[in-house]
C-alpha cells in the first residue's frame, strides 16, 4: 500500500484543487469550483462587509503564490483545468458586495441572487472578454488569480444593472 506523504506539494495540491474535488470530478472542474465558491459565500454572506473584505484580501495574497506553486507541482501547462481555487476566490470577490439571499423579480419569478452570480460569473469567466484573456497571460499565480477576479467585476456591474432594472 502507497503512504501519502503529507508535505508541501500534498497541500499545494489539496488547497489549489478545491480539496481534490476537481480530481474527484474532472468534467467542467470550474464549475464545481465556482459552486464550492458561492458554498463559502453563502457561509460567510451575514459577516460585516469589512470583515467579508479582509477575508477575500487574504485569501488573494495567498492564492497567487500557491497557484504559481500548483501551476508547476500539477505540470499541465498555463492555468491548469484542477486549479479551482481561483474561481472560489472570484465567486467570493462577488459576493462582498451583495446579500446572496436578495431576491429579484424577473418575469413574476423571485429568484435569489447568489443562482444569478453563478450563471453571470461562469459567463464571463468562460467567455473571458477584455481584458481577461490579456490578463489571464500574467505570470504564474497572478494571471490565475487576476483573469477571475476580473469576470468578478463584469459580473459585479451585471448584477447591479440588473438589481437597477428588477427591484
Amino acid at each position: 500500500m502507497k503512504k501519502i506523504h503529507f508535505d508541501g506539494r500534498f497541500w499545494v495540491k489539496f488547497f489549489s484543487t478545491g480539496f481534490f474535488i476537481s480530481f474527484l470530478v474532472s468534467f467542467v472542474p470550474g464549475v464545481y469550483g465556482a459552486i464550492l465558491g458561492i458554498g463559502f459565500a453563502l457561509l460567510i454572506n451575514p459577516l460585516s462587509i469589512i470583515l467579508k473584505i479582509i477575508i477575500s484580501l487574504v485569501l488573494i495574497v495567498v492564492s497567487i503564490p500557491l497557484c504559481t506553486r500548483a501551476e508547476k507541482i500539477l505540470d499541465k501547462g498555463k492555468d491548469p483545468q484542477n486549479v479551482v481555487i481561483d474561481e472560489v476566490i472570484g465567486v467570493q470577490f462577488v459576493s462582498i458586495w451583495f446579500n446572496l439571499f436578495q431576491k429579484l423579480t424577473i418575469f413574476t419569478f423571485n429568484i435569489p441572487l447568489w443562482p444569478l452570480l453563478l450563471l453571470i460569473y461562469g459567463f464571463f469567466d468562460a467567455l473571458k472578454p477584455f481584458p481577461i484573456k490579456r490578463i489571464e497571460k500574467l505570470y504564474g499565480g497572478w494571471g490565475i488569480v487576476l483573469d477571475d477576479l476580473m469576470a468578478g467585476v463584469y459580473t459585479i456591474v451585471s448584477l447591479i444593472i440588473m438589481l437597477r432594472i428588477f427591484s
